[in-house]
This record gives structure tokens, sequence and C-alpha cells, in this order.
């Protein structure tokens, strides 16, 4: 009976460890998708006002250090969630690598949050597919400060807010 729990419960205590592990993976990748040094919502009424604002963006991160995304997240089912982020050039690249995605679209499978589904889109289409509230923007205080004086009479934007770029996440996570 004895030798029974010495082998037990050493493999519960795995198995409950490698569980946690996995489980906190698929957490951190859903919080990676929302970390940003800024981030500032927007009060598109039309698909065509969204995609004038999406023109103004790219050629705006064309001339400076301004990498921006924005996504929508769909709530398919009761434990079944669908990403779709909007992105492009290396910034596509620099996102992809940090919530570790290999490809453009990809399906990660969570015992406590189901079936998530992380697709990544061209910033282009933002205006054919959805009205985007929130966009997420890696760049220095003047850049985003330069981008708000340059949009704000045209387009009805937020003050930018400081996102979370640091790994408040883990340092949560670990507190647990």
């Amino acid at each position: 009976m004895r030798y029974h729990l010495k082998v037990l419960v050493p493999f519960i205590l795995f198995s409950l460890v490698f569980f946690f592990v996995g489980e906190v993976n698929s957490w951190q990748k859903l919080t990676e998708i929302q970390n940003s040094t800024y981030n500032f919502h927007t009060q598109m009424k039309t698909k065509e006002e969204e995609k004038k604002y999406v023109d103004v963006i790219k050629e705006f991160s064309k001339n400076n250090e301004f990498k921006v995304y924005a996504f929508n997240l769909e709530k398919k089912g009761e434990r079944e969630f669908y990403y779709r982020i909007y992105v492009d050039g290396k910034e596509k690249d620099y996102l992809k690598n940090k919530i570790q995605c290999k490809s453009d679209y990809e399906i990660f499978k969570s015992l406590s949050l189901g079936k998530i589904v992380i697709e990544f889109l061209p910033l282009d289409k933002v205006a054919s597919t959805d009205i985007i509230e929130e966009y997420y923007v890696f760049c220095t205080k003047d850049t985003i400060d330069e981008f708000r004086e340059l949009t704000i009479k045209e387009f009805l934007t937020s003050k930018p807010e400081e996102g979370v770029e640091s790994n408040e996440f883990y340092k949560w996570v670990m507190l647990m």
C-alpha cells in the first residue's frame, strides 16, 4: 500500500504541474495579444470611415517607428474564442513571435479556456470585416502624440492610454 502511495503522489503532482504550465501558456497567448505600449479607442460609424483611418495609419507608419495592430474577438460558443488580428509587414512578424504563432491561422486548445483560434489578416481588411474600436501601438510617446495631432480633427479618437508591455502577466501568475 505504501509503495502505491509513493508512486501515485508524485504522478499526481507531476500531472498537476504539467497541466498548470500548459494552461499558463494558453492564458499568456491571450494576454500578449492586448499588450502594447499604447492603445486608443476610435468611434468610426461606417466602414468607409474605418478604411480611410486605416489608410492614414499605414501612411503614418511608413515614415515613423509606429507598429500598430487591431483585433476583434468573437465568442463562437461557451468555450470557443476567435481572434482576428489585423496587422501588416514587420509588425505581423513581431506580433506572431510575441504570441508564439507559427502561421497566419492557428488553433490552440486549453482545458480551462476551450478552443482558441487566432487568425492574422492584413490591416486593409479591417474595413471589409469589422469596425474596430481599439487600436494597439508600439511606439514612443512623441510618436503617439504626433499621430494623435494628425488624426484628432478628422477622426474621433481617445487620448492614447499607456498599455502594458512587460512581464506583468508572469508576475501575477507567480503570485498565485
